[in-house]
């Protein structure tokens, strides 16, 4: 399964999220559905998914950001 893919990095260019488009995620929600998360990770989450939508971190292409890596 090929999933298409951006990589979400903070002011220091880390990575810290990826986002991927949601006919994709439909299947992979599905099998998340199935696992346990434990509350300091679904908090997490939800502080990451926060940022995207407060605007706090960069959307960078996944391929951009792989390249990135390949020539650091």
């Amino acid at each position: 399964m090929t999933i298409h893919h951006q990589i979400v990095t903070d002011t220091e260019g880390r990575p810290v999220v990826a986002q991927i488009p949601g006919e994709e995620f439909e299947p992979v929600r599905d099998r998340l559905d199935e696992v346990d998360i434990p509350d300091p990770w679904r908090e997490e989450i939800a502080d990451r998914a926060r940022e995207i939508d407060e605007g706090k971190v960069e959307l960078v292409d996944g391929e951009d950001f792989l390249q990135r890596l390949r020539t650091t």
